[in-house]
């Protein structure tokens, strides 16, 4: 009997392990060209090319079809620049160096065999942020995330005037010896706030603030920053902070979109989810071009 029990046992398991058909055809549009590219007067143009394949079936993920792909880059409906792939990735950059200018209009036109086509829209490179002054003090100050840890105050005043719209991003870092941390950064303001309709928190260094609640004079970002965390390379543990890596960069509000979009719910939240559009700027493709201007800036802690 304990016999018999066993092979229904293994006759169960190897029918439910059996591959299903599913016996549904989802649609499929045909190849399409995927581009990703981040915009910015601080690095020369390079974009990310990949492509759509069908939703079911059975099919190989290649590379190939990027040897006869053309990237070409156009200034103000210009052409300045033909992209070419570098080595085996499906990265393209530009051959002679060239890098986006503020104010001026940027988009990619991408072509290949099998493929439309595909163009991003026009994306422009802001202004950047006017910084007046950072001062970090060395006054201990409680923070309300880890009280137990030392942590300081961190002022950023900016010029307003120099903000025209989207986003600013501030993303402070808490460093070792080179490395990122998991210091926490808590902008004052935002403390034991659930919800900041100017403020969106996309990590806790990483914090995007929508221009329109910005004064047009002086603004003051004010951070406790905590003064110890774990190090993002193995073999450091904890440490603590050495200097801290300030980037303060104006974004467009569909690059804060796009990045919003892409932020997904863990685990079992994931279920919960509704259905979410893919946000894209590339007409006969997918994917996303955006405009950046970023500064950067490190403090030394003494």
């Amino acid at each position: 009997m304990k016999y018999c029990l066993t092979l229904l046992f293994i006759f169960l398991l190897a029918s439910a392990c059996q591959e299903q058909k599913l016996g549904v055809v989802l649609p499929f549009e045909g190849s399409k060209f995927v581009l990703y590219s981040e915009l910015s007067p601080n690095k020369v143009v390079d974009v990310v090319v990949e492509r759509t394949y069908p939703p079911t079936g059975s099919f190989d993920f290649d590379s190939e079809f990027l040897d006869i792909t053309r990237v070409d880059l156009y200034e103000n409906n210009v052409f300045v620049d033909s992209l070419s792939r570098v080595g085996n990735t499906n990265s393209f950059k530009s051959n002679t160096g060239f890098k986006p200018s503020v104010g001026k209009g940027y988009y990619f036109v991408v072509s290949g065999e099998g493929f439309e086509d595909a163009q991003s829209e026009t994306q422009s490179i802001p202004d950047p942020v006017r910084i007046n002054s950072i001062v970090f003090s060395n006054e201990n100050v409680v923070s309300p995330l880890n009280p137990s840890i030392p942590s300081r105050l961190l002022e950023i005043e900016l010029d307003g005037n120099s903000l025209k719209e989207g986003y600013l991003i501030a993303e402070i870092r808490g460093m070792y010896k080179g490395h990122e941390t998991s210091s926490n950064v808590i902008d004052v303001r935002d403390a034991g706030e659930l919800t900041n309709p100017c403020m969106y928190n996309l990590a806790s260094y990483l914090k995007f603030y929508d221009v329109k609640c910005l004064n047009k004079g002086v603004n003051k970002l004010s951070y406790i920053v905590e003064m110890n965390g774990s190090v993002q390379v193995s073999g450091f543990g904890n440490q603590n902070v050495d200097s801290f890596r300030i980037k303060l960069s104006t974004v467009s509000t569909f690059y804060y979109d796009f990045y919003k979009k892409n932020i997904q719910p863990d685990g079992i939240f994931k279920a919960f989810e509704p259905t979410q559009k893919t946000l894209t700027n590339v007409k006969n493709g997918y994917g996303a071009v955006l405009g950046k201007n970023e500064q950067v800036q490190f403090i030394r802690v003494q």
